[in-house]
């Protein structure tokens, strides 16, 4: 009986017309931002090393100019070195000689920690390098060394285009998505009676055949739109390279992953939102039995972490919300600006599991207790029962 529910809920799901225009918003994204990407202008890295040589060059001249103690000329005689080495590497990138880039990379950054280590003292704010992008720097020159891997890239290849992709629909765009899908998927049955509405089927098993079908469609709707974009990338543009390394945060470290693994891992990230998304959805439905009153309780609860951090408070408790967001999570953004160091990898699919398990047993528990309440009901009607008393 289950699979005969599964089926005919399944063709109700692809003959309704908002999760049709949902699957294909799903695969347009991922064209729609192909073709927004390939039109935009990305930075070089000659570019790069000019601006930053122009910062240095700013940098120095700021300090130059006034009394400095002894911190203060350790960090100007460290740029002023800096300064070398950046000239350096954009002389060796120039020649085609990646190696010497490399070393010369490296030795930077680690002035650029050492600098760190003495609290930039006289930079200006504005021209100091942030250290999660030195340390993130490093890794991926230490990357691209132990794998021999080419410095300079073609931007609008499939395998940068898919991680820039991904990014982009983490977060509220993705969750919005699964809120639409999901926003009536007890009170739709409501509204629109069925055939198969006095099944002999139990609602836990209605409930997981509903979220089984929406979780399907969405997944596949976001791997047919990862896989076009890739199609017409590599049609336009190459195939590119899926080892070339992304950076991702775990265990209070930077570390460079191959871009497929970094797809691996987003997906990871994009299955337990959708079913935590759903079940959150379900629970709604099945307390409040309106459509719209799910989409905006759903919404306030992702825009929740935003709207704390925005009025400068600190609530530790809606820190796993923020799992939702896995870009965030991966970058180590969402660490930096919740000051907590845990908050990476492990911690955003552990929390989005818990929170789904922990969504599950209030649904669970809400059966029950409506099932109760019916048995409670039922025995006062009977003649002589004890509850008539």
């Amino acid at each position: 009986m289950f699979w005969n529910f599964t089926k005919f809920e399944s063709k109700i799901l692809l003959t309704n017309k908002k999760h049709l225009l949902l699957g294909i918003l799903i695969i347009l994204f991922f064209l729609l931002f192909y073709f927004y990407y390939s039109n935009s202008n990305p930075e070089t890295v000659s570019e790069q090393k000019e601006k930053e040589i122009d910062m240095y060059n700013s940098a120095i001249d700021q300090i130059e100019n006034d009394e400095r103690d002894a911190d203060e000329e350790i960090v100007y005689e460290s740029l002023l070195e800096q300064l070398s080495l950046i000239r350096f590497q954009k002389f060796h990138l120039r020649r085609g000689e990646f190696q010497e880039y490399i070393n010369y990379g490296l030795a930077l950054n680690e002035e650029r920690l050492t600098v760190h280590r003495l609290d930039n003292a006289g930079i200006p704010d504005h021209l100091i390098f942030p250290e999660v992008q030195i340390r993130q720097e490093i890794e991926t020159l230490n990357y691209i060394d132990e794998h021999n891997l080419p410095v300079l890239t073609e931007p609008f290849v499939a395998s940068e285009a898919l991680v820039l992709a991904i990014n982009t629909l983490s977060g509220l765009l993705f969750v919005t998505l699964i809120l639409l899908s999901g926003n009536e998927i007890l009170v739709y049955e409501q509204r629109h009676g069925s055939v198969m509405k006095g099944l002999p089927i139990f609602f836990f098993q209605k409930s997981l055949s509903k979220i089984m079908i929406h979780f399907l469609y969405l997944m596949f709707a976001l791997i047919l739109g990862a896989i076009s974009m890739i199609v017409y990338a590599k049609n336009t543009n190459g195939l590119g390279n899926f080892n070339s390394p992304t950076i991702i945060y775990w265990n209070n470290d930077f570390l460079a992953v191959p871009v497929w693994q970094y797809v691996i891992i987003a997906s990871a990230f994009f299955i337990l939102t959708i079913i935590f998304i759903l079940s959150l959805s379900l629970l709604m439905n099945y307390w409040m039995k309106n459509s719209f009153a799910n989409l905006l309780v759903g919404l306030s609860i992702v825009l929740l972490p935003l709207l704390v951090t925005s009025i400068g408070e600190d609530w530790s408790f809606i820190q796993p919300l923020t799992a939702l967001d896995f870009k965030g999570i991966l970058s180590g953004e969402t660490a930096s600006a919740y000051n907590n160091p845990s908050i990476d990898l492990s911690y955003g699919l552990i929390w989005l599991a818990l929170m789904s398990l922990i969504v599950v047993l209030a649904v669970l528990m809400s059966i029950r207790n409506q099932f109760r309440e019916k048995n409670t009901k039922f025995a006062r009607l009977i003649p002589g029962s004890g509850s008539e008393r």
